[in-house]
């Protein structure tokens, strides 16, 4: 296991201030299974993972779990950078709600099938408008992928 995942599931358990024995009767296993994959000796199976996230309110727990025992699941799913996960979802929402604006003001200018003088700037801006959009997106994208 690599040294910083390796107490994934007793770092959360901590966060949480239960018990071994707590987490046992919780999940349920045994004290010994909850110290095993608290020292690395095994990994916990996904449905217990996925108990343990529950119980200790840690979806960041499931993603861990997940990325630590699947290499598929590290090639296929980009790092999350948790620490800019709410300005990510911010600029996401601002994205989409940017891109309704654009998508009600195209309708209203191709409704009747032509771009008129009057409409051609708003059209030019809204494609300004959704290149930019499509820009930040891929730079996010290649900067998950390094």
């Amino acid at each position: 296991m690599q040294k910083h995942c390796q107490n994934i599931y007793k770092i959360a358990r901590l966060k949480t201030n239960f018990t071994q024995e707590q987490v046992a009767e919780l999940i349920p296993t045994s004290v010994e299974s909850v110290r095993a994959y608290e020292t690395g000796q095994t990994i916990p199976p996904d449905e217990v993972a996925c108990r343990m996230s529950h119980i200790y309110e840690s979806p960041d727990l499931a993603y861990d779990h997940l990325m630590y025992k699947s290499e598929a699941a590290r090639m296929i799913f980009p790092s999350l950078d948790k620490k800019n996960l709410p300005e990510a979802i911010l600029q996401l929402q601002r994205d989409v709600t940017e891109f309704i604006k654009c998508r009600d003001d195209l309708i209203d200018i191709g409704c009747d099938g032509i771009i008129d003088g009057h409409e051609r700037a708003r059209y030019d801006e809204i494609c300004c408008t959704l290149d930019e959009i499509v820009w930040r997106l891929s730079l996010r994208k290649q900067s998950n992928n390094q």
